[in-house]
């Protein structure tokens, strides 16, 4: 829905209600959600059975829980955590993209340690035999308990294991061998046959097979919690054609019979959909569903957010980057809504019946990529690539969000102090675009077929001596009342300064005063009305404001007050004698 419209569905939730507060799945309440992390483990360890309720969440769920209170925090979850928890925060956190960081593995087992030495134990049975067996292949070297330690280099620490059956060695300065001896001594405390085959098979084990492993089954724990590899992720931004797309819903919205979405199953990651605003017209139409629907859209959004979180960061410990996949998700799936069902609620509710948020995102996404296109070409043929910013803001920084690789809309269309680029999220942002769009291509392209415009030729140009960095600074609009302030000078069109005694000759002619406005002289409506007949109707409009802009700033100016410097922002202006203009 857009921004205009307000949906008149009975007990709407506010516009700024949270998803997860919509969704209403969590066991924490919605003001326990928002808080801070000391006031939501204050909650937890306060409840009858705190460890039930730990222990009854996802291990995604457990994991972005300790990462929202804070490590130094958290030993109190890690002590109530179930095995399943322990193995995911480490197959969530210890990962950069498909390398181990085992300085993020000490710090978990020193937060475990701190609960106490029973949950260490629990902690490192939970670690796979596989993350033990890149360790061992890697930074640590496995010997057999015939090492003869005056072979060992003096830079390597060597270390017998606690059942005398294998030697280690380390160099002295690798960050955890300080650790070395308290990590042997609880891996054998926790499981001596386990560890012992670890370390038998790290005697002949080769790294990039132990990594090859490892990875794989990571990757199938992950596909579990709902995360999907970086390349399958990638797949939530693969266009649909938006138009096809609304007929097939439209004519499904016909049938009797629609294929219903699988029920909930009780996955859903409540924690991503938290302070993640739900646009107006999602909200309208998520509060409508009846509970079960409204459950099984619940996964179907947290899935979501997680592959456009892995599409953006490979990098699952990058947690502080979630609610920004959040707000992308909740946007772009108001815009597939908005577009799919008409704007209507009750079009949006039913819609929900048989049609999952990675459908909504991807024909929303689609919707923002088509303007990408177009915003793409304008920028090519304006010069951007040269360095050059023709049509100022605005509207630079509009074709500047639409083109980029992500799409995103710039909120100084709405608020002239906005300077800041977000997600599409309803079509109101879409129209606004496509008609800066259809402007700058209309004034563009009657510079190109009327005027013989083009960036190359703009920057070899006689144009009085401008230099590079001027002519970057040139905007269309500077170009246009520079070149019809000649033609009524010289009969040519044409971009070259004027001179101050030039200008001040034409602002006498130009611009007429009454009653204390300034408007155009008959002379200068004749140009502007004989050029209109070569114009489109917006680039008429256009260039009728670029010289009412310049009456507006010099219209009362007196001839020889003008200043090349101030009146260089709007047309080009050269000194007296013929110098280059000044720089603005």
């Amino acid at each position: 829905m857009s921004n205009d419209s307000k949906p008149e569905t009975p007990g709407a939730p506010s516009p700024r209600a949270d998803l997860a507060t919509l969704f209403d799945r969590s066991s924490m309440p919605a003001e326990i959600r928002s808080a801070g992390g000391m006031r939501k483990l204050n909650w937890i360890l306060g409840l009858p059975e705190p460890q039930k309720w730990i222990q009854e969440l996802a291990a995604s769920e457990f994991y972005l829980l300790t990462k929202d209170i804070g490590a130094s925090d958290s030993a109190a979850l890690i002590e109530l955590a179930s095995t399943e928890q322990l193995q995911g925060v480490q197959d969530l956190d210890i990962w950069s993209k498909d390398e181990v960081r085992f300085d993020r593995w000490m710090g978990w087992l020193h937060l475990a340690r701190t609960a106490s030495v029973d949950t260490a134990l629990r902690f490192l049975q939970a670690t796979d035999s596989e993350l033990y067996l890149r360790l061992l292949t890697s930074r640590i070297t496995v010997h057999d308990k015939n090492l003869d330690l005056d072979q060992v280099p003096d830079h390597l620490q060597a270390l017998q294991t606690p059942d005398f059956m294998f030697w280690v060695t380390i160099p002295h300065e690798d960050a955890i061998s300080e650790d070395l001896p308290m990590i042997l001594k609880l891996l054998w405390a926790a499981d001596t046959d386990r560890l012992r085959q670890i370390f038998q098979a790290a005697l002949y084990e080769l790294p990039a097979e132990v990594s090859t492993l490892q990875g794989r089954l990571r990757g199938g724990r992950l596909l579990d919690m709902g995360f999907y590899p970086p390349a399958e992720a990638l797949e939530v931004y693969t266009y649909e054609a938006p138009r096809p797309a609304r007929e097939r819903a439209r004519e499904a919205l016909k049938e009797e019979t629609l294929a219903a979405v699988g029920p909930a199953t009780g996955g859903s990651q409540d924690l991503v959909l938290t302070d993640v605003e739900a646009p107006e017209l999602l909200a309208a139409v998520i509060s409508s569903l009846q509970p079960d629907r409204r459950a099984s859209f619940a996964e179907s959004m947290s899935a979501l957010v997680g592959k456009v979180f892995m599409a953006e960061t490979g990098d699952l410990s990058l947690t502080a980057h979630l609610p920004d996949a959040g707000r992308r998700a909740a946007r772009l799936t108001n815009l597939g809504l908005a577009w799919l069902a008409d704007e209507s609620v009750d079009r949006g509710a039913r819609l929900l019946e048989f049609t999952g948020a990675e459908h909504l995102f991807r024909v929303g996404y689609s919707l923002a990529f088509d303007q990408a296109r177009r915003a793409r070409r304008i920028r090519r043929r304006a010069g951007v690539a040269h360095g050059l910013s023709l049509f100022g803001d605005p509207t630079d920084r509009v074709l500047e969000g639409a083109a980029a690789a992500r799409p995103v809309y710039f909120d100084g269309i709405d608020d002239e102090g906005g300077t800041t680029w977000r997600d599409f999220s309803t079509l109101t942002e879409v129209c606004r675009v496509e008609v800066i769009l259809d402007d700058s291509d209309a004034v563009l392209s009657f510079f190109e077929d009327q005027l013989g415009f083009s960036p190359q030729a703009l920057l070899e140009a006689a144009l009085g001596g401008l230099s590079d960095d001027q002519r970057r600074e040139l905007r269309l609009a500077t170009l246009f009342r520079t070149g019809l302030v000649q033609s009524l000078l010289t009969d040519e069109f044409v971009f070259q300064p004027l001179s101050r005694t030039e200008l001040a000759a034409f602002l006498k002619v130009g611009y007429d005063q009454q009653d204390g406005n300034v408007k155009p002289s008959s002379v200068l409506s004749q140009a502007l009305d004989g050029l209109a007949k070569q114009m489109p109707e917006s680039v008429e409009r256009w260039a009728r404001g670029a010289m009412g802009d310049l009456g507006l700033a010099l219209g009362r100016v007196q001839a020889y007050d003008l200043d090349p410097r101030y009146a260089s922002e709007l047309i080009l202006v050269s000194d007296e004698d013929g110098t280059s203009p000044s720089d603005s």
